[in-house]
Protein backbone atom coordinates (compact mmCIF):
# COMPACT_ATOMS: atom_id res chain seq x y z
CA UNK A 1 0.00 0.00 0.00
CA UNK A 2 1.36 3.40 -0.97
CA UNK A 3 1.51 5.70 2.07
CA UNK A 4 -0.69 8.74 1.73
CA UNK A 5 -2.65 10.63 4.34
CA UNK A 6 -4.61 13.83 3.89
CA UNK A 7 -4.90 16.26 6.84
CA UNK A 8 -8.21 15.80 8.64
CA UNK A 9 -9.77 19.26 8.10
CA UNK A 10 -9.20 19.53 4.31
CA UNK A 11 -10.25 15.89 4.01
CA UNK A 12 -13.60 16.47 5.70
CA UNK A 13 -14.07 19.72 3.79
CA UNK A 14 -13.74 17.84 0.51
CA UNK A 15 -16.29 15.26 1.61
CA UNK A 16 -18.70 17.94 2.80
CA UNK A 17 -18.28 19.89 -0.45
CA UNK A 18 -18.97 16.74 -2.48
CA UNK A 19 -22.13 16.12 -0.47
CA UNK A 20 -23.35 19.71 -0.92
CA UNK A 21 -22.74 19.57 -4.68
CA UNK A 22 -24.64 16.28 -5.09
CA UNK A 23 -27.61 17.56 -3.07
CA UNK A 24 -27.61 20.82 -5.03
CA UNK A 25 -27.61 18.96 -8.36
CA UNK A 26 -30.42 16.70 -7.16
CA UNK A 27 -32.51 19.64 -5.91
CA UNK A 28 -32.12 21.58 -9.14
CA UNK A 29 -32.70 18.51 -11.29
CA UNK A 30 -35.83 17.61 -9.32
CA UNK A 31 -37.10 21.20 -9.65
CA UNK A 32 -36.93 20.88 -13.44
CA UNK A 33 -39.87 18.48 -13.21
CA UNK A 34 -40.59 15.35 -15.16
CA UNK A 35 -42.14 12.08 -14.05
CA UNK A 36 -40.68 9.72 -16.64
CA UNK A 37 -39.08 6.46 -15.61
CA UNK A 38 -35.69 7.67 -16.77
CA UNK A 39 -35.93 10.85 -14.68
CA UNK A 40 -36.88 8.78 -11.62
CA UNK A 41 -33.87 6.52 -12.19
CA UNK A 42 -31.51 9.51 -12.29
CA UNK A 43 -32.98 10.87 -9.05
CA UNK A 44 -32.51 7.54 -7.27
CA UNK A 45 -28.98 7.38 -8.60
CA UNK A 46 -28.15 10.83 -7.18
CA UNK A 47 -29.69 9.98 -3.80
CA UNK A 48 -27.62 6.78 -3.63
CA UNK A 49 -24.51 8.83 -4.41
CA UNK A 50 -25.28 11.19 -1.53
CA UNK A 51 -25.79 8.23 0.83
CA UNK A 52 -22.48 6.75 -0.33
CA UNK A 53 -20.61 9.98 0.44
CA UNK A 54 -22.23 10.18 3.90
CA UNK A 55 -21.23 6.60 4.73
CA UNK A 56 -17.75 7.29 3.36
CA UNK A 57 -17.53 10.31 5.67
CA UNK A 58 -18.70 8.27 8.69
CA UNK A 59 -16.17 5.54 7.93
CA UNK A 60 -13.41 8.13 7.63
CA UNK A 61 -14.36 9.75 10.93
CA UNK A 62 -14.14 6.36 12.65
CA UNK A 63 -10.69 5.80 11.24
CA UNK A 64 -9.44 9.30 12.02
CA UNK A 65 -11.19 9.69 15.36
CA UNK A 66 -11.01 6.25 16.98
CA UNK A 67 -8.63 4.20 14.85
CA UNK A 68 -7.08 1.41 16.92
CA UNK A 69 -9.42 2.03 19.85
CA UNK A 70 -12.40 0.79 17.83
CA UNK A 71 -12.90 -3.01 17.77
CA UNK A 72 -12.13 -4.50 14.33
CA UNK A 73 -15.70 -5.74 13.93
CA UNK A 74 -16.93 -2.15 13.73
CA UNK A 75 -14.46 -1.44 10.95
CA UNK A 76 -15.82 -4.49 9.14
CA UNK A 77 -19.37 -3.23 9.55
CA UNK A 78 -18.46 0.21 8.17
CA UNK A 79 -16.46 -1.40 5.37
CA UNK A 80 -19.44 -3.58 4.45
CA UNK A 81 -21.85 -0.61 4.55
CA UNK A 82 -19.50 1.48 2.42
CA UNK A 83 -19.08 -1.17 -0.25
CA UNK A 84 -22.78 -2.00 -0.23
CA UNK A 85 -23.71 1.64 -0.83
CA UNK A 86 -21.09 1.88 -3.58
CA UNK A 87 -22.46 -1.29 -5.17
CA UNK A 88 -26.01 0.10 -5.07
CA UNK A 89 -24.86 3.37 -6.65
CA UNK A 90 -22.99 1.63 -9.44
CA UNK A 91 -25.89 -0.76 -10.12
CA UNK A 92 -28.39 2.12 -10.25
CA UNK A 93 -26.21 3.87 -12.81
CA UNK A 94 -25.83 0.54 -14.62
CA UNK A 95 -29.60 0.15 -14.84
CA UNK A 96 -30.17 3.79 -15.79
CA UNK A 97 -27.53 3.63 -18.53
CA UNK A 98 -29.07 0.50 -20.02
CA UNK A 99 -32.55 2.04 -19.74
CA UNK A 100 -31.33 4.73 -22.14
CA UNK A 101 -31.03 1.95 -24.72
CA UNK A 102 -34.14 -0.11 -24.07
CA UNK A 103 -33.46 -2.58 -26.88
CA UNK A 104 -30.17 -3.55 -25.23
CA UNK A 105 -31.39 -3.80 -21.64
CA UNK A 106 -32.95 -7.32 -21.88
CA UNK A 107 -29.56 -8.73 -22.93
CA UNK A 108 -28.09 -7.59 -19.60
CA UNK A 109 -30.75 -8.88 -17.20
CA UNK A 110 -29.06 -12.21 -16.50
CA UNK A 111 -25.69 -10.56 -16.21
CA UNK A 112 -27.13 -8.09 -13.68
CA UNK A 113 -28.51 -10.95 -11.57
CA UNK A 114 -25.13 -12.67 -11.72
CA UNK A 115 -23.49 -9.53 -10.32
CA UNK A 116 -26.00 -9.47 -7.46
CA UNK A 117 -25.25 -13.12 -6.73
CA UNK A 118 -21.49 -12.51 -6.64
CA UNK A 119 -21.92 -9.63 -4.23
CA UNK A 120 -24.26 -11.68 -2.01
CA UNK A 121 -21.71 -14.49 -1.81
CA UNK A 122 -19.00 -12.02 -0.82
CA UNK A 123 -21.28 -10.59 1.88
CA UNK A 124 -21.79 -14.09 3.24
CA UNK A 125 -18.01 -14.52 3.26
CA UNK A 126 -17.60 -11.53 5.60
CA UNK A 127 -17.54 -13.63 8.84
CA UNK A 128 -15.30 -16.15 7.06
CA UNK A 129 -12.86 -13.38 6.27
CA UNK A 130 -13.06 -12.19 9.85
CA UNK A 131 -12.38 -15.59 11.46
CA UNK A 132 -10.12 -17.36 8.97
CA UNK A 133 -8.43 -14.97 6.61
CA UNK A 134 -7.60 -12.03 8.83
CA UNK A 135 -5.04 -12.38 11.57
CA UNK A 136 -4.84 -8.60 11.78
CA UNK A 137 -7.44 -6.10 10.56
CA UNK A 138 -4.74 -3.87 9.10
CA UNK A 139 -3.17 -6.73 7.13
CA UNK A 140 -5.08 -7.20 3.88
CA UNK A 141 -4.96 -10.57 2.15
CA UNK A 142 -5.71 -11.25 -1.54
CA UNK A 143 -9.23 -12.32 -0.50
CA UNK A 144 -9.94 -8.71 0.46
CA UNK A 145 -9.62 -7.73 -3.19
CA UNK A 146 -12.58 -9.97 -4.06
CA UNK A 147 -14.78 -7.16 -2.76
CA UNK A 148 -13.79 -5.06 -5.76
CA UNK A 149 -14.92 -7.67 -8.31
CA UNK A 150 -18.68 -6.92 -8.17
CA UNK A 151 -18.01 -3.22 -7.58
CA UNK A 152 -15.95 -2.85 -10.74
CA UNK A 153 -17.73 -5.28 -13.06
CA UNK A 154 -20.79 -3.09 -13.88
CA UNK A 155 -18.50 -0.21 -14.85
CA UNK A 156 -16.24 -2.47 -16.90
CA UNK A 157 -19.26 -4.00 -18.65
CA UNK A 158 -20.60 -0.55 -19.52
CA UNK A 159 -17.15 0.56 -20.73
CA UNK A 160 -16.97 -2.40 -23.11
CA UNK A 161 -20.63 -2.10 -24.17
CA UNK A 162 -20.58 1.67 -24.77
CA UNK A 163 -17.09 1.57 -26.29
CA UNK A 164 -18.20 -0.95 -28.93
CA UNK A 165 -21.52 0.84 -29.50
CA UNK A 166 -19.78 4.21 -29.88
CA UNK A 167 -17.80 2.96 -32.86
CA UNK A 168 -20.72 0.93 -34.21
CA UNK A 169 -22.33 2.59 -37.23
CA UNK A 170 -25.77 1.47 -36.04
CA UNK A 171 -25.48 3.67 -32.97
CA UNK A 172 -24.36 6.84 -34.71
CA UNK A 173 -27.34 8.84 -33.42
CA UNK A 174 -26.62 7.71 -29.84
CA UNK A 175 -22.90 8.44 -29.70
CA UNK A 176 -23.23 11.35 -27.29
CA UNK A 177 -25.10 9.18 -24.76
CA UNK A 178 -22.50 6.41 -25.03
CA UNK A 179 -19.68 8.95 -24.68
CA UNK A 180 -21.17 10.27 -21.43
CA UNK A 181 -21.57 6.73 -20.05
CA UNK A 182 -17.93 6.04 -20.90
CA UNK A 183 -16.79 9.21 -19.16
CA UNK A 184 -18.67 8.41 -15.95
CA UNK A 185 -17.49 4.79 -15.80
CA UNK A 186 -13.88 5.72 -16.49
CA UNK A 187 -14.03 8.44 -13.83
CA UNK A 188 -15.37 6.01 -11.24
CA UNK A 189 -12.89 3.26 -12.13
CA UNK A 190 -9.85 5.58 -12.12
CA UNK A 191 -10.77 7.39 -8.90
CA UNK A 192 -11.82 4.10 -7.31
CA UNK A 193 -8.40 2.60 -8.03
CA UNK A 194 -6.73 5.70 -6.59
CA UNK A 195 -8.88 5.33 -3.48
CA UNK A 196 -7.77 1.69 -3.13
CA UNK A 197 -4.12 2.71 -3.43
CA UNK A 198 -4.51 5.62 -0.99
CA UNK A 199 -7.26 4.69 1.50
CA UNK A 200 -6.69 7.82 3.60
CA UNK A 201 -7.84 10.04 0.77
CA UNK A 202 -11.07 11.37 -0.70
CA UNK A 203 -10.57 10.17 -4.27
CA UNK A 204 -13.72 8.03 -4.49
CA UNK A 205 -16.25 10.74 -3.48
CA UNK A 206 -14.41 13.26 -5.67
CA UNK A 207 -14.68 10.93 -8.67
CA UNK A 208 -18.31 10.20 -7.89
CA UNK A 209 -19.09 13.92 -7.57
CA UNK A 210 -17.44 14.64 -10.92
CA UNK A 211 -19.52 11.83 -12.40
CA UNK A 212 -22.69 13.30 -10.90
CA UNK A 213 -21.84 16.69 -12.40
CA UNK A 214 -21.32 15.00 -15.77
CA UNK A 215 -24.72 13.29 -15.52
CA UNK A 216 -26.31 16.57 -14.50
CA UNK A 217 -25.01 18.42 -17.54
CA UNK A 218 -26.01 15.49 -19.73
CA UNK A 219 -29.57 15.76 -18.41
CA UNK A 220 -29.63 19.54 -18.85
CA UNK A 221 -28.41 19.16 -22.43
CA UNK A 222 -31.07 16.54 -23.12
CA UNK A 223 -33.69 18.76 -21.48
CA UNK A 224 -33.01 21.71 -23.80
CA UNK A 225 -32.13 19.81 -26.99
CA UNK A 226 -34.63 16.93 -27.13
CA UNK A 227 -38.32 16.86 -27.92
CA UNK A 228 -40.18 15.42 -24.94
CA UNK A 229 -42.92 13.66 -26.91
CA UNK A 230 -40.84 11.87 -29.54
CA UNK A 231 -37.42 11.81 -27.82
CA UNK A 232 -35.88 13.17 -31.01
CA UNK A 233 -33.61 16.20 -31.10
CA UNK A 234 -35.57 19.45 -31.44
CA UNK A 235 -35.35 22.45 -33.76
CA UNK A 236 -32.81 24.23 -31.56
CA UNK A 237 -30.39 21.31 -31.85
CA UNK A 238 -31.17 20.93 -35.56
CA UNK A 239 -30.02 24.46 -36.33
CA UNK A 240 -26.90 24.00 -34.19
CA UNK A 241 -25.95 20.84 -36.05
CA UNK A 242 -26.73 22.28 -39.47
CA UNK A 243 -24.69 25.41 -38.79
CA UNK A 244 -21.76 23.23 -37.75
CA UNK A 245 -22.03 21.11 -40.89
CA UNK A 246 -22.36 24.20 -43.09
CA UNK A 247 -18.94 25.30 -41.88
CA UNK A 248 -17.29 22.00 -42.88
CA UNK A 249 -16.05 20.84 -46.28
CA UNK A 250 -18.08 17.65 -46.25
CA UNK A 251 -20.96 16.42 -48.37
CA UNK A 252 -24.21 16.30 -46.47
CA UNK A 253 -27.91 16.86 -46.98
CA UNK A 254 -31.28 17.08 -45.28
CA UNK A 255 -34.69 15.53 -45.76
CA UNK A 256 -37.78 17.36 -44.57
CA UNK A 257 -40.81 15.19 -43.82
CA UNK A 258 -44.43 16.12 -43.17
CA UNK A 259 -47.16 13.67 -42.10
CA UNK A 260 -50.03 13.37 -44.56
CA UNK A 261 -53.52 13.85 -43.15
CA UNK A 262 -52.32 14.40 -39.61
CA UNK A 263 -55.17 16.81 -38.86
CA UNK A 264 -57.73 14.15 -39.76
CA UNK A 265 -56.10 11.73 -37.27
CA UNK A 266 -56.49 14.33 -34.50
CA UNK A 267 -60.06 15.16 -35.53
CA UNK A 268 -61.19 11.53 -35.88
CA UNK A 269 -59.28 9.73 -33.11
CA UNK A 270 -58.38 12.55 -30.73
CA UNK A 271 -55.17 14.37 -29.89
CA UNK A 272 -53.86 11.51 -27.77
CA UNK A 273 -53.89 9.23 -30.78
CA UNK A 274 -52.27 12.04 -32.77
CA UNK A 275 -49.42 11.99 -30.24
CA UNK A 276 -49.19 8.21 -30.65
CA UNK A 277 -48.93 8.64 -34.43
CA UNK A 278 -46.08 11.13 -33.97
CA UNK A 279 -44.27 8.71 -31.64
CA UNK A 280 -44.71 5.84 -34.09
CA UNK A 281 -43.39 7.97 -36.93
CA UNK A 282 -40.44 9.09 -34.80
CA UNK A 283 -39.67 5.42 -34.07
CA UNK A 284 -39.62 4.71 -37.80
CA UNK A 285 -37.18 7.58 -38.37
CA UNK A 286 -34.88 6.28 -35.61
CA UNK A 287 -34.76 2.83 -37.21
CA UNK A 288 -34.22 4.30 -40.66
CA UNK A 289 -31.32 6.44 -39.51
CA UNK A 290 -29.45 3.67 -37.71
CA UNK A 291 -26.50 2.51 -39.74
CA UNK A 292 -26.85 5.34 -42.26
CA UNK A 293 -24.81 8.11 -40.61
CA UNK A 294 -27.99 10.15 -40.19
CA UNK A 295 -29.89 11.77 -37.33
CA UNK A 296 -33.63 12.58 -37.08
CA UNK A 297 -35.12 15.75 -35.55
CA UNK A 298 -38.60 17.01 -34.80
CA UNK A 299 -38.86 20.36 -36.54
CA UNK A 300 -42.25 21.22 -35.08
CA UNK A 301 -45.83 19.94 -35.15
CA UNK A 302 -45.94 17.05 -37.61
CA UNK A 303 -42.78 18.15 -39.46
CA UNK A 304 -39.50 16.29 -39.10
CA UNK A 305 -36.00 16.63 -40.54
CA UNK A 306 -33.25 14.09 -41.17
CA UNK A 307 -29.66 15.33 -41.43
CA UNK A 308 -27.41 12.97 -43.39
CA UNK A 309 -23.61 12.86 -43.76
CA UNK A 310 -22.41 11.27 -46.99
CA UNK A 311 -20.49 7.99 -46.93
CA UNK A 312 -20.07 7.23 -50.62
CA UNK A 313 -19.82 10.78 -51.94
CA UNK A 314 -23.12 10.50 -53.82
CA UNK A 315 -25.27 12.30 -51.26
CA UNK A 316 -28.31 12.60 -53.57
CA UNK A 317 -28.46 8.84 -54.02
CA UNK A 318 -28.07 8.28 -50.27
CA UNK A 319 -30.92 10.71 -49.52
CA UNK A 320 -33.16 8.91 -52.03
CA UNK A 321 -32.34 5.58 -50.36
CA UNK A 322 -33.39 6.97 -46.98
CA UNK A 323 -36.66 8.28 -48.41
CA UNK A 324 -37.38 4.86 -49.95
CA UNK A 325 -36.61 3.20 -46.62
CA UNK A 326 -39.03 5.55 -44.82
CA UNK A 327 -41.80 4.62 -47.26
CA UNK A 328 -41.06 0.90 -46.89
CA UNK A 329 -41.02 0.98 -43.09
CA UNK A 330 -44.23 3.02 -42.92
CA UNK A 331 -45.93 0.37 -45.06
CA UNK A 332 -44.72 -2.32 -42.65
CA UNK A 333 -45.94 -0.20 -39.71
CA UNK A 334 -49.39 0.06 -41.30
CA UNK A 335 -49.58 -3.73 -41.59
CA UNK A 336 -48.31 -4.54 -38.09
CA UNK A 337 -50.03 -1.87 -35.97
CA UNK A 338 -53.60 -1.98 -37.38
CA UNK A 339 -54.35 1.51 -36.09
CA UNK A 340 -57.31 2.16 -38.38
CA UNK A 341 -55.45 4.97 -40.08
CA UNK A 342 -52.43 5.05 -42.36
CA UNK A 343 -49.29 6.98 -41.50
CA UNK A 344 -47.60 8.37 -44.58
CA UNK A 345 -45.37 11.35 -45.24
CA UNK A 346 -44.42 13.78 -47.96
CA UNK A 347 -40.70 14.43 -48.28
CA UNK A 348 -38.32 16.94 -49.75
CA UNK A 349 -34.54 16.70 -49.81
CA UNK A 350 -31.67 19.04 -50.55
CA UNK A 351 -27.89 18.76 -50.43
CA UNK A 352 -25.87 21.16 -48.33
CA UNK A 353 -22.71 23.04 -49.12
CA UNK A 354 -20.46 25.49 -47.35
CA UNK A 355 -21.97 28.43 -49.23
CA UNK A 356 -25.56 27.71 -48.19
CA UNK A 357 -27.21 29.21 -45.14
CA UNK A 358 -29.29 27.05 -42.86
CA UNK A 359 -32.59 28.93 -43.43
CA UNK A 360 -32.09 28.69 -47.22
CA UNK A 361 -31.59 24.92 -47.04
CA UNK A 362 -34.71 24.54 -44.90
CA UNK A 363 -36.74 26.63 -47.35
CA UNK A 364 -35.47 24.65 -50.34
CA UNK A 365 -36.31 21.34 -48.69
CA UNK A 366 -39.72 22.69 -47.66
CA UNK A 367 -40.45 23.76 -51.25
CA UNK A 368 -39.62 20.27 -52.55
CA UNK A 369 -41.77 18.78 -49.79
CA UNK A 370 -44.69 20.96 -50.86
CA UNK A 371 -44.27 19.77 -54.46
CA UNK A 372 -44.29 16.15 -53.28
CA UNK A 373 -47.46 16.78 -51.25
CA UNK A 374 -49.25 18.17 -54.33
CA UNK A 375 -48.65 15.00 -56.34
Amino acid sequence: MIPFEMPLVPYLELLFLSLVIVFFLYAHYAKMGGVSDQVSRHKRFMISGAVLIMIYTLDSLLWFGLGDALPPVWHYVCDLALKTSLYVTVCLFFGGALFTFKDKAPMMVRLSWLLHLIFLVLCILTPVRLSLFWSDFYTRTPLYNLWYVPLGLPCLILIVHSGIAYFDKQHYSEREDHANILKFCLLLVVFGLLDVLWPASAFLPIGLTLGMILCYFQNITAYISRDELTDLYNRRQLFRDMERKASEDKKWGIIMLDLDGFKSINDTYGHHEGDVALQLFAGVLKRVCRGKNARPYRYGGDEFVIVKDSWTGDIKKELDEIKSDVVRRLQILDITKHKGYTISASMGSVTGSKADSVPDLINLADSELYEDKQK
